[in-house]
């Protein structure tokens, strides 16, 4: 049990039904007689919009954080937000492009060929999605000279 100059901060907390922005180290607390009255729907954000690989193969992380309101009965409003990649839903299009369906991670196979590349991932929550585009060089045309 916690205590704070004779407070029984346990006893507060169980009497109390908002406890919002927790995510970003901040909690704030409000008394039990208010309460949820909706939500809005989710929204979620992909970065990077963008990416380009070179042409050799590699890796690399996507972020997505998924959103929605939070109506309570006083007429406040917060963020309920989810940044946890595993509950997300990851997909990818395209030729040499692949994703970890747990976290956004892409990897791509090296371009053996001359012309760039390109691919679509597709993040969703539920009912919300967002893309991304991915692209990758092509390889350098070597050009080889012999002597006649």
């Amino acid at each position: 049990m916690i205590h704070v100059q004779g407070i029984d901060i346990a006893d507060i907390v169980s009497k109390l039904s908002k406890v919002t922005d927790v995510y970003s180290g901040n909690i704030h607390i409000w008394p039990s007689d208010i309460k949820v009255v909706g939500y809005g729907e989710w929204s979620i954000i992909l970065t990077p919009e963008t990416y380009t690989f070179p042409s050799t193969a590699g890796q690399y992380d996507f972020t997505a954080v998924a959103s929605r309101d939070i109506y309570w009965s006083d007429g406040s409003t917060t963020k309920d937000t989810v940044a946890d990649e595993t509950l997300f839903t990851w997909s990818i299009t395209g030729d040499g492009f692949s994703i970890n369906e747990n976290n956004g991670v892409v990897n791509i196979t090296a371009n053996p060929g001359t012309t760039a590349r390109s691919g679509v991932i597709t993040v969703s929550y539920e009912g919300a999605s967002d893309t991304s585009t991915v692209y990758q060089d092509g390889s350098e045309e070597v050009i080889e000279y012999s002597d006649w």
